[in-house]
This record gives C-alpha cells, structure tokens and sequence, in this order.
C-alpha cells in the first residue's frame, strides 16, 4: 500500500518531503540554538589561562616604549 501511495500520488509524495524538510529545519534550529547557549554560558577562557593572560599583558605595558624609564 505504501508503495502504491509513494509511487503513484503526488501529492503523497510532496507532504512527505515537505514533512522531511520542515523536520530536518526544525533540528537544525534546535542544533543552533542548543550551541549558542553552550557557547555563551562557559568562560572563553579557563582561570588559569586568564591569569597567564593578564601577566603577559601587564608585562608588556611595563616594556611599551623599550626602554626602562629611570628611576
């Protein structure tokens, strides 16, 4: 019967591959949604990463210009 449904009415056809397609937007929208929310509920960066970080970058505002100003 399914096959005699698939093979022989259109519009059988088309509300099964209209079904398919709203299907598969729907998990792809669940799928973005589901890693936006990951991606902004965790730190980009771990604490001990950030520390590291802060040091480098206080450390080259010690050395802007090159040279050491006197003491």
């Amino acid at each position: 019967m399914l096959d005699h449904l698939l093979h022989s009415h259109l519009e059988f056809r088309l509300i099964v591959v209209g079904l398919g397609l709203m299907i598969t937007v729907l998990a792809f929208y669940v799928f973005v949604c589901w890693r936006e929310g990951r991606r902004t509920s965790k730190p980009k960066f771990s604490a001990e990463l950030r520390r590291r970080l802060q040091a480098v970058k206080q450390g080259s505002k010690k050395r802007h210009s090159g040279k050491e100003p006197p003491p």
